[in-house]
C-alpha cells in the first residue's frame, strides 16, 4: 500500500464526516479536478526541463560567455567616453557578442541536447566488464581441462 492510499484510508477512519464531504465535492467538479491536475503535471514537467536545461553545461558556457561579452563591452564604454560609446565598432561588436551568446543560452536551456556521456561510459564499462569475464571462464577452463 503507498503513502497516498495509506494516508486516505487513515483520514477515512479518523473523520469519515469530512471524506464524504471531500469525495461529494470531487464527484461534482470532476471536470475542473482533472483539468487542475492535467496543469500541475505539465507544470512539474516544465520546471524539470528548466532546472535540466539550467545545470546543462552548453548553457553555463553560452552564459558565461554572454556576460563576459557584456563586461568588455561595458569596460570598452568607459574607455570611450560617455559621447562616443554610442558610435564605437568595439562596443557594438560586444553587444552583438552578448545578445548572440545570450540567445545560444536561452534556446539550449529551453531544449538541452541529451546527454550521451554517462549511457557511453556505461556501455563502456559493460563491455569491458564482459570481455574481462569471458577472459577469466576462458582461462578457468583451460585450467580445468589440463588437469
Amino acid at each position: 500500500m503507498n503513502k497516498i492510499t495509506r494516508l486516505g484510508l487513515r483520514m477515512i477512519r479518523r473523520h469519515p464526516k469530512r471524506a464524504l464531504q471531500l469525495a461529494l465535492f470531487a464527484a461534482k467538479h470532476r471536470k475542473a479536478l482533472a483539468r487542475t491536475l492535467r496543469a500541475i503535471h505539465r507544470a512539474s514537467g516544465l520546471i524539470k526541463g528548466l532546472t535540466e536545461g539550467a545545470t546543462h553545461p552548453k548553457v553555463r558556457v553560452e552564459a558565461k560567455a554572454a556576460g563576459s561579452a557584456l563586461v568588455q563591452a561595458g569596460r570598452q564604454a568607459r574607455r570611450a567616453g560617455a559621447t562616443t560609446a554610442l558610435r564605437d565598432d568595439k562596443v557594438a561588436t560586444h553587444l552583438r557578442s552578448a545578445t548572440r551568446h545570450a540567445a545560444n543560452a536561452a534556446s539550449t536551456a529551453r531544449r538541452p541536447p541529451p546527454r550521451h556521456g554517462s549511457l557511453t561510459r556505461t556501455a563502456a564499462s559493460l563491455a569491458a566488464g564482459v570481455s574481462l569475464a569471458g577472459a577469466l571462464y576462458a582461462g578457468w577452463r583451460r585450467s580445468q581441462s589440463t588437469r
